[in-house]
């Protein structure tokens, strides 16, 4: 009975130091203790799954490379023109000539047949009429004098018509012994003139010195006429290389470029009635002075000239 409860004691002191480890005894074998759960902070609430990825995740070995640096593009700036280059002038035919031109260039068959002086604005109509019947033109190289009012309507129609009218000068006086100022008063003073006839202004672009003459004694160019020539827009002085009144010289006479030179008078305009129907048929082309020799073109403007005015 002793020896019942001595073991019934026995029995009772294991079983409560088991409760105290946390231990069940199954057989009688001590196992091994559990180590106890590590605490989860509270500030950094974690998922099984969230652990579990963690834990997956390979250690990364190498550092991510930084992206490029990217420079800002500057927004383009408008392009800005270049300034238009002056376009170069075409040499013209007078261009290659001297500063008295007899006759345009040979290799066109054209030709231009010019009226000097008009004294007789009768002969004038005469030989503007002709123009209109055989529809060509011709150039009229009137004297500043005699660009009278009462034939205002006359030359307004040649100016019109595309005729040419060119200039003579003021009055026929030989000009190789004119001074400067001379020289000067009958260009602009024939200028004058003939914008007061037109009431407008008809910038000229061919002259013809009475005579044809700009040479001296001697046979050189008097340079003073041509200086003061020049000065006023005058590059060149229109001479000829025909000028027969005879028909049938004359006919011979005409060549490609050919100038043909006649006056305001009756033996003159019966000559051009059986030259230029001849010349047509022939096939030459009768043109202005400036368009044989490739001058400017004429400028034409509402407001008439006057030397004094331009002069301020």
């Amino acid at each position: 009975m002793r020896k019942l409860m001595a073991w019934i004691c026995a029995l009772m002191l294991l079983a409560g130091t088991a409760a105290a480890g946390g231990l069940v005894i199954t057989d009688g074998t001590a196992p091994s203790p559990t180590p106890a759960p590590t605490a989860t902070p509270a500030t950094e609430p974690q998922t099984a799954a969230t652990e579990a990825t963690e834990e997956a995740a390979p250690e990364e070995t190498e550092a991510i490379p930084e992206a490029a640096e990217v420079t800002p593009t500057e927004a383009p700036a408008t392009p800005v023109p270049e300034p238009e280059k002056e376009k170069e002038k075409t040499p013209s035919y007078a261009d290659s000539q001297g500063f008295g031109i007899r006759n345009g260039p040979r290799e066109a068959k054209r030709v231009a047949v010019t009226m000097d002086d008009c004294y007789d604005r009768e002969r004038v109509r005469e030989a503007f009429e002709l123009c209109k019947q055989y529809g060509v033109v011709m150039t009229f190289f009137p004297l500043g004098d005699q660009l009278k009012a009462k034939d205002a309507e006359l030359w307004r129609e040649i100016a019109d018509s595309g005729c040419e009218i060119g200039s003579h000068t003021m009055h026929h006086t030989k000009m190789t012994h004119m001074s400067r100022a001379g020289i000067a008063t009958h260009l602009y003073r024939f200028q004058e003139c003939l914008d007061e006839v037109l009431g407008y202004h008809y910038g000229v672009v061919s002259v013809r010195p009475p005579f044809g003459s700009y040479r001296t004694d001697d046979g050189k160019i008097y340079k003073t006429m041509e200086s003061v020539f020049k000065s006023y827009g005058y590059e060149h002085i229109v001479l000829w290389d025909v000028s027969q009144t005879e028909a049938e010289k004359a006919k011979k006479d005409v060549k490609n470029g050919s100038i043909l030179l006649y006056h305001a008078r009756a033996r003159d305009v019966k000559c051009l009635k059986t030259l230029i129907p001849w010349l047509v048929d022939q096939g030459y082309e009768l043109v202005t002075v400036r368009e044989l020799l490739e001058f400017d073109e004429i400028e034409i403007s509402p407001e008439i000239y006057n030397h004094r005015h331009d002069q301020k």
